[in-house]
């Protein structure tokens, strides 16, 4: 009897993942933003920035990314003097309408930055620390694996935010 029972809920485990796998979607984006620092003493530190994300969306209501990115202020140098560096990992939370996406993020990121590019200085240092991300976003869906998406961004209680745009792409369509 044992056996029997443990073989039905192995069939029925391996039926419900085989149902669930249709709901999870894997997808990567490239983006750029402009991002601005506030420093004390009222001087704002403009920043470029890029980022590359991978991602899995789970019904298309929940997503949980992982997001990397550099930011700088001289354009010709982003990745090789980047003022700050991130690692992030994001949830979302959003509502497919026909070929548009309205969705919300939260998450935490790891923060790195330079401290002499970003103030000036010498001698500064780096520093680094861990911060919570809020913000929002739409994605405006061409066909039926990628999107032009749009995001505002808000890092460590919006010392750092970030204004988005990118492209992902989803593997094995978004709906």
């Amino acid at each position: 009897m044992k056996k029997l029972l443990g073989a039905a809920v192995l069939g029925l485990g391996l039926a419900s993942g085989t149902a669930q796998a249709d709901a999870l979607k894997m997808y990567a984006g490239l983006g750029v933003a402009d991002s601005t620092l506030e420093r004390s003493g009222g001087s704002d530190l403009s920043l470029g920035t890029l980022s590359a994300k991978l991602g899995f969306s789970i019904g298309g209501i929940l997503s949980i990314e992982a997001d990397v990115g550099v930011m700088s202020d001289d354009s010709s140098s982003i990745a090789s003097e980047s003022v700050i560096n991130y690692q992030a990992i994001l949830g979302r939370l959003g509502w497919t309408f026909d070929r548009t996406h309205v969705y919300g993020l939260a998450g935490q990121a790891r923060v790195e930055t330079d401290l002499d590019l970003a103030f000036g200085g010498e001698g500064l240092g780096s520093r680094s620390e861990t911060v919570n991300v809020f913000g929002a976003g739409v994605s405006l869906f061409g066909n039926e694996t990628t999107a032009v998406n749009v995001e505002l961004r808000y890092f460590d209680e919006g010392d750092l935010t970030s204004a988005h745009i990118g492209v992902r792409h989803f593997f094995g369509g978004f709906r």
